[in-house]
Order: structure tokens, then C-alpha cells, then sequence
């Protein structure tokens, strides 16, 4: 029976974790490594983690200075002894109990390198005032869809697919091909998954689709992409462009199907909207003038963008301004959130 390694990293989370821990020492597969990489929790987190040790030896606590959530999966994956590993965000839990009998079936039945799957989100109870659309990520892809695809075609199609989702927490990994890659999680920035999965994806050359429900996604108050701390808004998009620009380069240099080459430059060249979507946000002057900064030094992204919604918010940027723009795309989210809620509660 292989030893399938599950990476939790831990960080002021002492209202969630039990519920994340019990999901998983009740799963039916009973060989797995739980690590725990408490981050410099300041609540009771590490204290639960030490407990639930005590009750199951199957578990491992390692306690660090804190570094950020990519810092804490490195040592977790440093760490890993297991064939197969997955990530669990320890305010999220595994809805399924057994998932991990499932994932080690497919790597064995398919000979598989990376498990492609979803997740199914909800909102965390007196969070009602977030601004995001709960929704379950669908997968529309099937695997004979992508029998004899390599990892390129298969990234285009999940792309084409609309069936793309960078967690990294939602896919199932063997660790030699993370290891042999010399693939590790870049620290000290926001969104690393953006920077990670499509690394993970263009270097398995088997994937497998997973389409069941197994991972339940918390939406709270104060998480890293709800928060509404403005130095950390300021931080997201810093690293949005950055990531947009690094990975830009990425494409060029690595991909040698044009086809997703053209549509990677497009969605990473879409963080600069995402940048104008947190850029409303923020209030403080000093930050507001560093923002703006930084997306008008990054404007080149435009250029990657051909659809007319796109061009339109272009032309709108440069005739009217930073701030109009940033208005606008909000309107029209709020706009385009109704009109789903509405055909909701008609169905």
C-alpha cells in the first residue's frame, strides 16, 4: 500500500481545524502522512495541531517562523516521504471519505502523473457581505477528450474548456515529477498557484480528470483574497502583474504550440483587469498612487487582449482615466452578479 502524503499548512486557523483534521484521519485509506506546518500561528492553532499528534500517529507537526503559505508548502513538500501528495488549505476540508482510495486507484489503474480535479465552494457562516461569486468549478472535459493530447493540448483544451483552475489544491501530484522538476512553490508572493499549476500541468505527461466533488473551499472574512486590508490589496496586485509578466515570458520561451501560447499570454495579460477590479478597492492615497503606478507601467498587458470587452475597457483607460475605468469594470461585475442571481431564483 503507497504512502500517500497530505500537506497542511497551518495559520491562525483554530475556528476551522478540527474540522480539516477530522476530514481527513476518517478517510478510508489508512496509509497517509499528514503534515502540519504550523506558519507562526498566534492563536491556538499549533496547540490543536499537537493534539490531534497525540491521538494519531500517522501525523507529523513541524512549527516555523512565519513565512507565507508558499514557504509553508515548500517545507512540506521537503518534508514528504509519500508516493502521491495533495494540499489541503486548513480552513477547507475533504467532503468525500474516499477520495484518497480513489486517487490511489486512478494513479495505479492509468499510470497517471497529475490528478486534475475541482472543488465546491460556500460561504462561511456571517460572511455575507463578501463580494464574490459562490459558485462550483465544472470541469467540461472528459478524459478520451484528452487520451492522446500531450500536456500542452491538454492545458489548451482546459483553457478552450473554460475548464481551467489554478488551486493547487485541488490536484493530486506523484512527487517524483515534482521533485525531478525542481518544482517548488515561489514565496513571498500572493496568488503563487497562478505561477505553480501550469509548471505542474506542462511537466506531467499523463493527467487525469477528476470531476467528483472532494474538495470543499471555505469563503471567509480575512482570508488572503477576501481581505480588505489595503497594504495587502496593494501586495495582490504587485504580484498579479508580476506573475502576468514572468509567465508571459514563460509561454515564449518554453511552448511550442502556438494555439496555447496565444491563449496563455491572454489570460495571464487578463491579471491587469484583475488588477483594476482590487485597484477599486483601496482608498488610502500613498497606496492608491503606488497602485496606479504599477498598472499604468504594466499597460503593455493590454496588448495581449483582443476580445472587444477588452479593448473596450482600453480605450475607456486611456481616454477617461485609471479610476473611471476601475469604476466601471466594478459596475458591470455587480451588474452581471445579479442578473445570475436572478436566473438562479428563477430556476
Amino acid at each position: 500500500m503507497d504512502l500517500f502524503t497530505i500537506i497542511i499548512p497551518v495559520y491562525n486557523v483554530e475556528n476551522y481545524l478540527k474540522e480539516c483534521l477530522d476530514s481527513v484521519i476518517k478517510q478510508s485509506y489508512i496509509n497517509l502522512e499528514i503534515i502540519l506546518i504550523d506558519d507562526g500561528s498566534q492563536d491556538n492553532s499549533l496547540q490543536i495541531c499537537n493534539s490531534y499528534r497525540k491521538l494519531d500517529s500517522r501525523i507529523k507537526v513541524i512549527s516555523k517562523k512565519n513565512g507565507g503559505l508558499s514557504s509553508a508548502r515548500n517545507t512540506g513538500l521537503d518534508n514528504a516521504t509519500g508516493k502521491f501528495i495533495m494540499f489541503l488549505d486548513s480552513d477547507d476540508y475533504i467532503c468525500d471519505a474516499f477520495a484518497i482510495d480513489n486517487f490511489v486507484n486512478i494513479f495505479h489503474s492509468t499510470c497517471c502523473d497529475l490528478i486534475y480535479g475541482t472543488y465546491s465552494g460556500f460561504l462561511e457562516k456571517d460572511s455575507e457581505d463578501i463580494i464574490m461569486n459562490i459558485t462550483d468549478r465544472k470541469i467540461e472535459l472528459i478524459n478520451p477528450e484528452i487520451e492522446n493530447k500531450d500536456s500542452q493540448g491538454v492545458l489548451l483544451l482546459l483553457f478552450r474548456k473554460k475548464s481551467y483552475i489554478s488551486s493547487a489544491a485541488t490536484k493530486i501530484y506523484k512527487r517524483d515529477i515534482l521533485d525531478k522538476n525542481r518544482i517548488r512553490f515561489k514565496q513571498d508572493i500572493f496568488h503563487e498557484d497562478e505561477e505553480w499549476t501550469p509548471r505542474v500541468i506542462l511537466n506531467s505527461k499523463k493527467i487525469h480528470i477528476y470531476d467528483k466533488r472532494f474538495y470543499k473551499r471555505r469563503y471567509r472574512r480575512d482570508s488572503i483574497m477576501t481581505t480588505k486590508s489595503e497594504e495587502r490589496i496593494l501586495k495582490r496586485i504587485n504580484d498579479l502583474l508580476s506573475i502576468a509578466n514572468q509567465m508571459i515570458q514563460y509561454s515564449e520561451l518554453h511552448l511550442k504550440n502556438s494555439q496555447l501560447a496565444y491563449v496563455m499570454k491572454e489570460y495571464f495579460g487578463s491579471f491587469i483587469i484583475r488588477s483594476l477590479i482590487l485597484y477599486k478597492n483601496i482608498t488610502n492615497s500613498k497606496y492608491k498612487i503606488i497602485a496606479n503606478n504599477a498598472i499604468c507601467k504594466n499597460s503593455h498587458l493590454f496588448k495581449y487582449l483582443t476580445r472587444i470587452p477588452y479593448q473596450i475597457v482600453y480605450f475607456l483607460y486611456k481616454l477617461l482615466g485609471i479610476d473611471f475605468v476601475a469604476k466601471f469594470i466594478f459596475v458591470l461585475i455587480k451588474v452581471k452578479d445579479k442578473v445570475k442571481g436572478d436566473k438562479s431564483k428563477i430556476v
